[in-house]
């Protein structure tokens, strides 16, 4: 039986038809003339007269298996006078990798190959669109549940045209290739042709299936827009809770960014050479951090000009929208599509975590803002558990990561940084996560788009709450907006906004050390009740009599003081003038002992009391915070001629402290009994701070102005000495009592 070889020379390896005459018989040598035609291992050659027999043309692949192997194996046909394609093909687009993404894989099925036209598939794209009927494509309902629409993309280099075939999840696998883009402005709008019918889609969806199209063989892929109908809820409802099983079972992910301005094939060159670089200097040097800056290497550049290209790539709407999180994460392989070029997408991923390892690198060539990437590998992608994945190809620049435990709750919350068009997909667009599912395995959410965002919300919330996702730390999420109507309105202040947070860094992760309310041991207590409030066993213990304005992490760096060098006091000197007149005020009822305990807790609250590169507290090391603290103090005092003679040792103690810093978009604030404590932007004097027993931080409760009685929820807080369990010990002495609190 002949095989299929690539032409040489041809951008995506098809083959010539040929025919010749051996002992009686025609053979032909080409590729099929739809991916659908694939079965198992054998090719079937159809005749013209075998076609007229099976008028619908049914794809193999849409057949049960055991039709599918009787279909593969028909008798082969007499086929004559079957002429080669003759039209020419454009220039084979840029790859930067070893071979071209877009370049069709060895399939080991059977072939079911149809006779092509002497006019070449130039000519049947237009010809289709001249006879197309201009009705409005109508689609049909699946036949189960578990079913997908395959796009086939026609070829040619005309109008768009296209079929849509459905097909059963399991039976797609590896049969296609899914689109990751942006759907981009609705109102600019482009037709294809779909089974003869016209279908309207965006023109960044029209752009990607240009570039994408091959012109001598039709393509198989899947793109929301289209193999999803978009006015029908429930099926849009249905198809989005496989969106991640789609993604993971396409053999390729294809990401399309948008046209470029002609910096694509530089900006990709530069990516992978600097890649190359510190890949190669870790085999010689035996870690990332130890690889010299390559200085006297002309194809790493340092120029920042030419590192603006890539920064400017990263600005592209694609990095910004919330679905391509899942769509990238599930993959098993990823290709980056910018213009005319090409890249394996763990090329970028590698470049993200070079620039978060090697910040030396930031003076020379700038930042490039990867921060986003970098989250998302580490909490969100790493956690997937998909064995085939674009992941194996980065390991190298893995170095230096430390484990640490992720909830669905960490997955959704690196979402805040993303947009979405509709705020119910903060949730939904996760859902293919394996961490998204409750004891029985079903969703913890199922996908409504009937539903209304703050129904949505509640649901996840309650989901979180009544099985067991970690109901202790779901209240650490809440981070409300200035004018947030969770806190300030009618919606249930307890309940995490994921389309409104992403402004205040949380404190409470899951490994940390905090145990405000007691020990692992302690149970925590809270009832979601019918009216969307929520009923916990806790206590008041304090009430906020000074808070400072909302403070910035950007404020406090070195670099941002020295360089404003003109400032009568570095801010950090005016926070802590204006915490010292606290101390001195009567609304306190205690004084603090000591200027150096007094000093101590003001240094460990703006870091929330942790300690560098480690997970036990600051507290625990004193001494080194003490030290830390003091060079921080002294960097940001001095003038940039005397910064730069800092002794090194001095000054990495207070970058160390710096790095550690908790301060954006918050307010230092100090209790009516003398405690230090940072807590959330929203903040107001009167605030309430209270202890869940179970919760590992205290929290931030204001009276509820339309429900007596109850309270609204500000936030989680750190308040230096009752990250232990201090206060824990006055409930058991019986100096509080424990109540119900209804938070609504």
């Amino acid at each position: 039986m002949p095989k299929i070889k690539k032409r040489k020379g041809d951008r995506r390896g098809a083959s010539q038809a040929s025919s010749q005459q051996e002992d009686g018989k025609a053979m032909l040598l080409m590729v099929p003339s739809s991916p659908f035609e694939i079965a198992n291992n054998r090719y079937s050659l159809r005749s013209r007269s075998n076609q007229k027999s099976d008028p619908l043309n049914i794809s193999p692949l849409m057949l049960p298996p055991q039709q599918r192997e009787v279909a593969a194996l028909e008798p082969m046909g007499r086929i004559d006078g079957i002429k080669p394609f003759t039209s020419q093909r454009p220039s084979r687009p840029k790859s930067f990798n070893n071979d071209s993404p877009l370049e069709h894989e060895p399939c080991n099925h059977e072939l079911s190959i149809q006779e092509p036209s002497d006019s070449g598939p130039s000519s049947h794209d237009t010809m289709r669109h001249d006879s197309a009927n201009h009705e409005p494509y109508e689609y049909e309902p699946f036949p189960g549940d578990d079913y997908l629409r395959v796009l086939e993309l026609q070829p040619g280099a005309g109008p768009l045209s296209c079929k849509l075939l459905p097909m059963e999840l399991e039976h797609a696998a590896r049969t296609y290739e899914a689109i990751s883009y942006v759907w981009g402005d609705v109102s600019q709008t482009s037709n294809i042709t779909c089974d003869g019918k016209m279908l309207s889609i965006t023109q960044s969806l029209s752009d990607a299936l240009h570039q994408i199209r091959d012109p001598m063989q039709a393509k198989a892929l899947w793109a929301d827009a289209i193999c999803i109908n978009q006015s029908d809820k429930k099926e849009q409802g249905h198809q989005v809770e496989r969106m991640g099983k789609i993604y993971e079972n396409a053999k390729k992910v294809l990401i399309w960014l948008g046209h470029d301005d002609g910096a694509a094939e530089d900006c990709f060159k530069l990516i992978i050479e600097s890649n190359r670089y510190f890949e190669t200097g870790i085999q010689r040097y035996g870690d990332l951090r130890r690889v010299p800056i390559p200085n006297d290497n002309p194809r790493v550049s340092l120029d920042q000009t030419e590192w603006d290209k890539v920064k400017k790539m990263l600005e592209y709407s694609w990095f910004k929208r919330v679905w391509v999180l899942q769509e990238v994460g599930l993959a098993s392989f990823a290709t980056i599509m910018y213009g005319d070029s090409t890249m394996n997408w763990s090329e970028l991923v590698k470049l993200a975590l070079l620039d978060m390892f090697r910040k030396d690198l930031w003076h020379l060539r700038g930042e490039l803002r990867t921060g986003k990437i970098v989250s998302a590998y580490r909490a969100l992608w790493n956690s997937y558990g998909n064995h085939q994945s674009w992941r194996s190809e980065v390991t190298t620049m893995e170095q230096g990561f430390r484990p640490f435990p992720v909830t669905i709750l960490d997955i959704l919350s690196i979402a805040r940084f993303f947009e979405a068009t509709d705020s119910r997909d903060y949730i939904y667009a996760f859902l293919g996560h394996p961490y998204a599912r409750l004891p029985d395995g079903s969703q913890f959410v199922e996908v409504d788009y009937t539903k209304s965002v703050e129904d949505v919300y509640f649901e996840a919330a309650s989901a979180m709450i009544n099985y067991g996702l970690h109901p202790c730390i779901t209240l650490t999420y809440v981070d409300h907006t200035l004018d947030s109507k969770s806190l300030f309105g009618s919606r249930p202040s307890w309940v995490p906004r994921w389309d409104e947070g992403g402004r205040v860094s949380r404190i409470g992760n899951i490994d940390n050390w905090y145990r405000a309310g007691g020990t692992l041991e302690v149970k925590f207590k809270a009832i979601v009740q019918s009216n969307q409030s929520l009923k916990l066993r806790g206590f008041i213990f304090d009430t906020i009599v000074h808070k400072s304005k909302v403070l910035h992490n950007k404020d406090f760096s070195i670099q941002t003081t020295v360089q404003s060098s003109g400032m009568l006091v570095p801010p950090i000197d005016s926070l802590w003038k204006e915490v010292e007149e606290w101390g001195l005020r009567k609304e306190t009822d205690q004084d603090i002992q000591t200027l150096e305990r007094q000093e101590d807790a003001f240094s460990l609250v703006l870091v929330a009391g942790n300690a560098f590169l480690s997970m036990r507290p600051a507290e625990d090391f004193i001494a080194m915070h003490r030290r830390r603290f003091a060079a921080y103090r002294e960097a940001v005092r001095q003038p940039i001629r005397r910064a730069e003679a800092t002794e090194e040792k001095q000054r990495a103690y207070a970058l160390e402290y710096e790095r550690k810093l908790t301060v954006t978009n918050r307010s230092f604030f100090c209790t009516q009994t003398g405690y230090y404590g940072i807590g959330h932007m929203t903040l107001e004097k009167g605030d309430l701070c209270c202890v869940f027993p179970g919760a590992p931080i205290p929290y931030i409760l204001r009276p509820a102005a339309q429900s007596p009685g109850n309270y609204k929820l500000v936030a989680g807080c750190y308040i230096h000495g009752l990250m232990k369990g201090e206060v824990m010990e006055k409930l058991k002495s019986g100096e509080f009592q424990e109540e119900d609190i209804i938070l609504v």
